[in-house]
């Protein structure tokens, strides 16, 4: 299973749209809705991202998505990275990390 970070609230700005007026939920249901709520809400959200896109770009930019690397790189983010490690075969495995990567209740089997 795949973890989603999901960032949710519902005042100011979230990540379908503005929630006064409700942009956030005409968004989630943006292929149900009538022409012209369908309009109001690509000229809202158009507002909102700053931008003169066309519909197909501002639905691929709305709701959760994958995170751009604009800002930073997620697949480099040092944080929660899994590592495969094997000791040898006749001793404890060994290896050596700086205090600050420690967590801070070291678990009772770390020397």
């Amino acid at each position: 299973m795949t973890r989603l970070p999901v960032i949710v609230g519902f005042g100011g700005i979230n990540p379908a749209g503005r929630s006064s007026g409700h942009h956030g939920y005409r968004r989630l249901v943006y292929d149900q809705l009538e022409s012209g709520k369908q309009q109001s809400t690509l000229k809202a959200l158009a507002a909102l991202m700053q931008c003169d896109a066309n519909e197909q770009s501002i639905l691929a930019n709305t709701l959760v998505r994958k995170i751009n690397d604009n800002l930073f790189d997620p697949s480099h983010y040092r944080a929660n990275k899994q590592a495969m490690m094997t000791g040898l075969q006749d001793g404890p495995l060994s290896f050596i990390l700086k205090k600050n990567q420690l967590p801070e209740q070291l678990p009772p089997t770390w020397m």
